[in-house]
């Protein structure tokens, strides 16, 4: 796939931005009372094994019980390895490799970005939303701050 370069890195953050804040103004992220930010260390602790407190992963720095799913996310299915991190880059590269599953999307074209907001509908849609995580840094792209959630 073609890379549009710095000027395409910035118009998919512009993007992902007026998406943000579109989703904020419908209602689509409101604040919650009960938001939950996580760290990476925590966040692996839900990874769906026996005696971990759940089933979670994180997307673009948002978390989601996936517990309902746990077919496709337990230890041993297809998914588990988005299971207890923020393993946004697989989603649109397909790399489930551990240097694949990782949050870093700093270099990823418009289209691809576009397709991270198409996985962030349908885990909004399909799961629990439970928090944030950060793990102090996202690459460029900070949707890791309150007024996001």
């Amino acid at each position: 796939m073609p890379r549009l370069g710095g000027r395409g890195l910035w118009l998919g953050l512009a993007a992902a931005a007026v998406a943000a804040m579109i989703a904020r103004l419908t209602g689509w992220w409101s604040p919650r009372a009960d938001f939950r930010l996580f760290i990476p260390e925590e966040l692996a602790r839900y990874r769906g094994r026996p005696g971990d407190p759940g089933l979670y992963l994180a997307l673009l720095g948002r978390v989601y019980d996936v517990s309902s799913g746990r077919r496709h996310y337990e230890p041993g299915a297809p998914y588990s390895g988005f299971a207890g991190r923020d393993a946004s880059r697989a989603f649109v590269t397909g790399d489930y490799s551990e240097t694949g599953l990782v949050d870093d999307v700093s270099d990823l074209s418009f289209s691809e970005m576009l397709t991270l907001q198409n996985w962030l509908s349908f885990y909004e849609k399909n799961y629990e939303f439970i928090g944030g995580y950060s793990p102090g840094h996202f690459h460029g792209i900070h949707l890791c701050v309150p007024q996001f959630f």
